[in-house]
Order: C-alpha cells, then sequence, then structure tokens
C-alpha cells in the first residue's frame, strides 16, 4: 500500500508542478509580447528570472489571476510530495 500511496501522490505532484509550469511559460510569453526586444527572457532562464517575469506581469497586467494560481499549483504541488513522502513511509 506504502508504494502504491507514494506512486499516485509523485504522479500528482509533478501534474501539478508541471501545469504551474505552463502557467509559468504563457506568463512569459504575455510579458515577452509586451516588452521592448531587448528586455525579453529567454524561457530557458524563466526560473532564475522568476521575480522579474512576475513583476513586469503585475505591472503589464495587474488583475490578472495568473499569478495566484502559479503559486497554487507550485505549492500544492511541493505539499502533496512532503505529504505522500511523510505517509507512504
Amino acid at each position: 500500500m506504502g508504494r502504491d500511496l507514494f506512486s499516485v501522490g509523485v504522479i500528482v505532484s509533478v501534474l501539478l508542478v508541471g501545469s504551474g509550469h505552463i502557467v509559468l511559460q504563457r506568463i512569459l510569453r504575455e510579458v515577452n509580447g509586451k516588452s521592448p526586444a531587448d528586455q525579453k527572457i529567454s524561457g530557458l532562464w524563466v526560473g532564475t528570472r522568476l521575480g522579474v517575469v512576475l513583476e513586469r506581469h503585475r505591472k503589464f497586467f495587474p488583475h490578472s489571476g495568473k499569478r495566484k494560481s502559479i503559486g497554487f499549483l507550485f505549492g500544492a504541488g511541493l505539499c502533496v510530495f512532503f505529504l505522500t513522502f511523510i505517509l507512504a513511509r
């Protein structure tokens, strides 16, 4: 039973974090669409420039709910993973 719980928990957490990454890529496209050519951020570096991307998104799209969904998806994914890890032992 422990292995099954762990497998399901890992799959759910990967799906949540992966969904958050998809939303982050959409945010990056929106930010790059409004940014000048010399301020565009590569998709490869989005993780290291996350604060800049989210701040620009807040400036360009102040009423967007995508930033909250990223926090929820990443946070829920991490919580599910750690709870699964603790409970499956």
